[in-house]
């Protein structure tokens, strides 16, 4: 049969200048699919996640959960400029996923579904086409229980990043010269370590604390060691 030279240029300009023909021992919608899983796993370099937000949404701090929670920065976002650039790094079709996690002010809404952002994921390897794009659409509801609704995933992420956040809040507090927030968020940060059974951070923590109501400061080894603790596996 004749082929459609065509449309097969078509598909191998999109596939990278690349033909799969059909061979004797597999046809060619098997040679298709071997090579989409090629591509599938194959290591992307200089990842990218373009999100950009409603108008109304107010973005606010930006972590890294696996694999070691990391507090990336705060994200201020003005009426000119509602977009974030993620910068998600080398990434395999293989292993664990990255996994980020934003947190947000969301208004009060009427029952409906409104659109929070869209969301475009680039590489270097595309050029300047997306590589998938899609956007996180809130469902608002009569039930409240409905609405407030977690999924697993984000509860854990959030429990994790949870002692990072902190540290990051004792940090600006020490900057802005509130003692007693200080005093405040490392007597939580105590007590956090006490119900996740990190008997070494508690001692630090505690230790720390101890010296900053002795000293009424705080050095950069001590935020950064903080920061270190913080950010251990919990299990």
């Amino acid at each position: 049969a004749s082929a459609d030279l065509g449309l097969l240029t078509r598909l191998a300009n999109l596939g990278g200048g690349e033909v799969c023909l059909a061979e004797p021992q597999r046809t060619l919608g098997e040679a298709l699919v071997d090579r989409v899983n090629v591509l599938r796993d194959q290591r992307l370099l200089d990842a990218q996640l373009e999100l950009t937000f409603s108008p109304i949404i107010q973005p606010g701090q930006l972590f890294r959960v696996d694999p070691t929670p990391v507090f990336l920065r705060n994200v201020r976002l003005n009426d000119g400029n509602r977009q974030l650039t993620v910068e998600i790094g080398p990434v395999t079709g293989s292993g664990r996923d990255p996994c980020f996690l934003l947190t947000a002010v969301l208004p009060k809404r009427r029952i409906g579904r409104y659109r929070l952002f869209d969301a475009r994921l680039y590489a270097r390897e595309a050029g300047d086409r997306p590589l998938w794009s899609g956007g996180v659409v809130q469902r608002c509801g009569a039930d409240p229980l409905e609405a407030s609704e977690v999924e697993a995933e984000v509860i854990t992420a959030r429990e994790r990043v949870e002692g990072t956040a902190w540290a990051e809040e004792v940090a600006r507090a020490y900057a802005e010269g509130d003692a007693r927030r200080v005093s405040s968020l490392l007597d939580r940060l105590t007590r956090h370590f006490v119900t996740l059974g990190r008997e070494r951070a508690v001692e630090q923590i505690a230790a720390m604390r101890v010296r900053f109501l002795r000293s009424g400061s705080l050095s950069r080894v001590d935020v950064n060691r903080l920061r270190r603790l913080a950010s251990l596996p919990e299990f």
